[in-house]
């Protein structure tokens, strides 16, 4: 996959052009991860986040429980992006996968040399945990329905 044309997909880049991406790509690391290799871990701490390019993920929480299944464009690990602290999942990859990694520090000062691309990019993953957070408290309440909340 190509590097750049992964990015332009993805969910980060929306509303960036494609001179702002190729900004991007000079920051990003191709990495490629093997069938049920961790990408990220829970507890460790967060000092880069992915894109995925090609492949799926899987998302579980610290006791195991698959969370959430990601298809490529979608973003692991943007908190380090927000605030830099321990994992709360663990990632593993689902068969194969590309990513383009980039290193939280490189990335803030890209966003202080050129504040546009950062707050597009802050808008992206905010847009990104948004969904994530929604989808997590549709989960909550039909458990609780469950349960006879």
């Amino acid at each position: 996959m190509d590097l750049f044309a992964g990015l332009r997909d993805s969910y980060l880049t929306v509303g960036l052009s494609d001179e702002d991406v190729r900004v991007l790509v000079d920051l990003a690391d191709e990495v490629s991860y093997h069938d049920l290799e961790e990408i990220v871990r829970h507890g460790t701490n967060a000092t880069e986040f992915f894109v995925l390019l090609d492949g799926k993920a899987v998302v579980q929480s610290p006791d195991g429980q698959t969370m959430s299944r990601l298809q490529a464009c979608a973003i692991i690990g943007e908190m380090a992006l927000l605030a830099q602290g321990p994992r709360t999942a663990t990632v593993t990859s689902d068969g194969g996968c590309v990513l383009a990694k980039f290193k939280s520090d490189r990335l803030e000062h890209l966003m202080e040399s050129h504040p546009r691309i950062g707050v597009t990019l802050l808008r992206n993953v905010g847009a990104t945990v948004v969904e994530r957070l929604r989808s997590a408290n549709l989960q909550l309440e039909r458990l609780l329905l469950l349960e006879g909340f």
